[in-house]
């Protein structure tokens, strides 16, 4: 729209950047990737400078870390550029001092032949020089001191540095690690655990590795061009006068080359995550691949995503190799004008002057072109810091905000939905619209519903996983109010794929160390594990592998309901907890259930419509709506219903069964409530 055509990098920027894009194209990496909405987003342009100040206010923590860091480096620096000012004096004064040797040897003959006082002239300014000129043993104790001290510093410096490099990784990997730890569901349902990883593993070990090395090179390669430009500027400022223009072809070139580099940085890193992805879901379902011999089609969809993170790989280190490449012909051309310059003006200079110009020369070149090329290193793996500082300004849940209720609620587990709605996004769709339902405290209610009808968002609204509108009640209080820590720990929820992590068996049952041996021997003595559990070696510290892969499918939901019972919560929710396990667990659990949790509120999810036929009434859900609600024999008077079509789909003869067992469940109600 501005009429100008674009520059001549924009353009070579476009063309590099659009040939990744259609080599992932032709690789399928938006089906690799995912859809529009499922894209990991991918920032552009260069680094902003708040990312520089995030990762340097993470180095200075604490406080003394960055002072003592720049005072350590800036003393290295000093240090080496007094023995090269001390050593380009010593020259000088070896060599006056073989100067005078030989003057003196024709000097001693010409006085031989003085034969009067009158005929004696004294140099008086030469002998002046020669007074002021140190013995050459001092010169080299000097030296020597000088070099052992900069021995010393520059390993302090290297240590510190490396010190105040791994506290703010730590610090920054601790930030994000938090952040995510209190994400609200919804990023955890809308990144795949690939992406979450590849922040975790890549871009903090590039953090760790790579940014480390190119922030030491780019800090200290700065401070030793400054230094060398210090000491130019004192012997010989002529230097820079070719000095100058090569500083802004260098310049040129690093733009030229970060235009690129940034992007490419980027795509690499994003797609690695599909990669990830995949291998992360193809270890958890291998089971499932090798038993419908899926194993060629897993290995090429790897290889396709392999494809795709290498050939954004390959351009990376190849941008990285031009511009090494460009900065070495620079700086070959500069070398050469200024030793061709002093050497045709040899009468201006010393010979220690002339040597350490020359040094410098060499060395000012190569530093700047070095710090150049570390500056795009830096900024290349600045791009891990600006992944993982967005993921460390992940908006939390609430967790400690709200009012504290009591220590004993709920007392009755009175649980009421009003008007309660719920969509995962803003933009989106509700997928439970104005539930309204009074649960009275110690009812058992079944929660049914076909595919998508929301009985999974109920219980998302219930635990505040997603924030509802309308209000959910219990024991009168609005949940809303309530802190969000308490108001999950005040719940217990028995989930269809049991839960356990690494540690011992007493940490999975007991994770805030809050019941005593007694109280988990008898929970496990409840749901029939105590026998098994003293049998093991270690008892109630046996080790629990990930996942708890040392026990069978079945002991793993005991568990689970081992430690609801402990909890002894007013409210518990059962999500389909026996749709994995063999028929004898099952029975044992809705034994336990039954027996265990007389005075509690229960709400369970089932697909499996004979678990809830003896429930106290029936919550029926369809499209995100509550359309009927009532014991389940009153419900299948309704041959139009929803619920009495969903027992007719189970089959005539099971169809048949659920309705004599709900008929017995409702008699056995009326004569309770008559008595």
């Amino acid at each position: 729209s501005s009429g100008k055509s674009p520059s001549k990098h924009q353009l070579s920027h476009d063309s590099l950047t659009e040939s990744v894009i259609s080599l992932a194209k032709a690789t399928k990496v938006d089906r690799l990737i995912g859809g529009a909405g499922d894209e990991e987003e991918r920032a552009e342009g260069a680094v902003t400078w708040a990312v520089y100040g995030h990762y340097l206010r993470a180095l200075a923590q604490p406080a003394v870390m960055l002072p003592f860091l720049v005072t350590f480096a800036a003393a290295v620096q000093v240090f080496n550029n007094f023995i090269d000012w001390w050593l380009n004096k010593w020259t000088n004064a070896a060599e006056r001092a073989t100067n005078r040797s030989s003057s003196n040897s024709i000097v001693g003959n010409e006085y031989a032949n003085i034969t009067q006082p009158s005929e004696i002239y004294v140099d008086h300014a030469r002998l002046g020089s020669m007074m002021l000129d140190l013995d050459l043993s001092d010169y080299q104790i000097v030296f020597t001191v000088m070099v052992l001290l900069l021995m010393i510093v520059s390993v302090a410096r290297s240590v510190w540095f490396r010190l105040v490099q791994v506290s703010a990784a730590r610090l920054l990997h601790d930030m994000m690690f938090t952040a995510v730890v209190k994400a609200k569901v919804i990023f955890f349902d809308t990144n795949p655990i690939g992406r979450i990883l590849n922040r975790f593993s890549k871009d903090v070990g590039t953090m760790d590795d790579q940014l480390s090395f190119a922030f030491f090179d780019f800090f200290t390669g700065t401070l030793n061009f400054l230094g060398i430009v210090a000491v130019t500027l004192l012997i010989n400022p002529a230097v820079f006068i070719p000095t100058l223009p090569l500083a802004f072809v260098f310049f040129f070139v690093r733009i030229f080359y970060l235009s690129s580099s940034r992007d490419v940085k980027r795509l690499e890193a994003t797609t690695r995550s599909p990669l990830y992805s995949h291998i992360s879901a193809s270890m958890q379902g291998l089971t499932t691949v090798r038993a419908f011999s899926n194993e060629s089609r897993t290995l090429k969809e790897y290889h396709n995503r392999q494809d795709v993170n290498t050939s954004a790989f390959f351009l990376s280190l190849a941008t990285a190799r031009w511009f090494a490449s460009s900065i070495d012909w620079l700086v070959a051309f500069f070398i050469t004008g200024v030793a061709f310059a002093s050497v045709l003006s040899p009468a201006l200079l010393e010979s220690g002057e002339v040597a350490l110009m020359l040094v410098y020369a060499v060395q000012l070149t190569g530093f700047f072109s070095w710090v150049m090329r570390q500056s795009a290193e830096l900024q290349n793996a600045m791009v891990s810091v600006e992944r993982i500082m967005n993921y460390s300004e992940l908006p939390s849940e609430p967790l400690t905000e709200g009012i504290l209720p009591p220590s004993d609620w709920p007392t009755m587990g009175h649980l009421q939905f009003r008007n309660v709605s719920l969509r995962y996004d803003e933009d989106g769709d509700f997928v439970l619209k104005d539930i309204d339902a009074d649960i009275q405290p110690k009812e058992k209610i079944g929660i049914v519903g076909r595919t998508g009808a929301g009985k999974s968002s109920l219980l998302r609204a219930l635990f505040r996983l997603t924030e509802p509108d309308g209000s959910v009640l219990i024991d009168g209080l609005d949940t809303k109010k309530v802190v969000l820590q308490e108001l999950r720990k005040r719940l217990s929820i028995i989930p269809q794929d049991p839960v356990l992590f690494i540690g011992s068996l007493r940490r999975n049952l007991d994770p805030f160390a809050e019941f005593s041996d007694d109280d988990l021997w008898s929970a496990l003595e409840q749901v029939e594990l105590k026998t098994a559990v003293s049998d093991l070696s270690s008892g109630l510290e046996t080790h629990m592998q990930e996942g708890g892969a040392n026990f069978s499918v079945g002991q793993r939901q005991l568990i689970c309901l081992a430690r609801a019972l402990l909890r002894n919560a007013r409210i518990i929710v059962i999500d389909e907890a026996t749709a994995n396990v063999d028929p004898e667990t099952d029975a044992l659990i809705q034994r336990t259930i039954k027996a265990r949790f007389i005075s509690s509120t229960v709400l369970t999810i089932a697909h499996r419509l004979n678990t809830i036929m003896d429930s106290d009434r029936v919550m029926v859900l369809e499209n995100g709506r509550l359309i009927e609600f009532d014991h389940p024999h009153i419900l299948l008077q309704r041959e139009d219903g929803v619920f009495a079509s969903l027992v007719a789909e189970t089959g005539a003869q099971n169809s048949a069964l659920l309705r004599r067992l709900a008929e017995a469940c409702y008699q056995k109600r009326i004569k309770r409530n008559s008595e």
